[in-house]
């Protein structure tokens, strides 16, 4: 969903509701932790807090299967959070504000930032150790620290 600055701007009710779905099953076939996505759900409000910027809070539920660390193998992850953002043009007060660009806010590439950003480092399956073992492969429990 794309909303255009002079769209927001003729708005009455301030602060707008939304309620989008986004399917992102094309865009997960570039990352290679990402095995599934399903479709996300999002909810929220954008409020505009002057003629430049705009506070968009939503609630983002999807449901992802990612890789394992240790095995590869498939581990859902439940994403489901809260999420808070300014968008606007940026200057020296706001720094951390999403730039719109072509006078559009781009609320599914906002989203897929948000999933990108949240989705955790690593994930590992609670019978990892069980697989790794059927495959003959012993990890060491401590992991030598590399200051030493």
């Amino acid at each position: 969903m794309k909303w255009s600055i002079a769209q927001l701007k003729k708005l009455t009710v301030n602060p707008y509701q939304f309620s989008l779905e986004f399917d992102y099953s094309e865009e997960v076939k570039e990352i290679e932790d990402i095995q599934k996505i399903n479709i996300a759900l999002v909810e929220g409000t954008i409020t505009r807090v002057d003629d430049e910027l705009f506070k968009c809070q939503y609630h983002l539920q999807v449901e992802l299967v990612l890789s394992c660390a240790l095995t590869l193998e498939p581990v859902g992850y439940s994403m489901d959070l809260e999420q808070t953002d300014l968008i606007g043009y940026p200057n020296d007060e706001n720094d951390d504000v999403i730039e719109i660009t072509n006078n559009t806010i781009d609320m599914r590439n906002i989203v897929w930032d948000s999933i990108l950003v949240n989705i955790p480092i690593r994930v590992v399956r609670e019978d990892a150790y069980d697989i790794l073992a059927k495959r003959n492969i012993i990890l060491d429990e401590e992991i030598p620290d590399d200051d030493n």
